[in-house]
């Protein structure tokens, strides 16, 4: 908001681009943040689910450490999926999975 108030004082066209490029980064991380808000996982009493993954307690095989900073759920079915980092409370997701299982 500041660039386009320079924008109108100065009327230079380089601080309507500045102040367009800031706009763009800020809606992109807008809608990010209500993306992100969406992903959550459901701790019930007879299994979890995260997003279109769900598994009874008796399906986990283990849960560890996976790539790019996630933790990867292993199931007997072969199956598996990984939570991101980016869940809030994850360290109490991870200790709640592992005491089910």
């Amino acid at each position: 908001m500041g660039t386009m108030i320079v924008f109108y004082l100065r009327q230079g066209f380089v601080y309507f681009f500045l102040s367009t490029a800031f706009l763009i980064i800020y809606l992109v991380t807008m809608f990010s943040w209500v993306v992100q808000r969406r992903n959550i996982v459901k701790i019930y009493e007879n299994g979890l689910e995260y997003r279109k993954y769900s598994c009874l307690w008796s399906e986990i095989e283990s849960i560890g450490a996976g790539e790019k900073n996630t933790v990867e759920v292993r199931t007997k079915a072969a199956g598996r999926f990984a939570i991101p980092a980016t869940i809030a409370g994850l360290d109490k997701v991870v200790i709640a999975i592992k005491n089910k299982i």
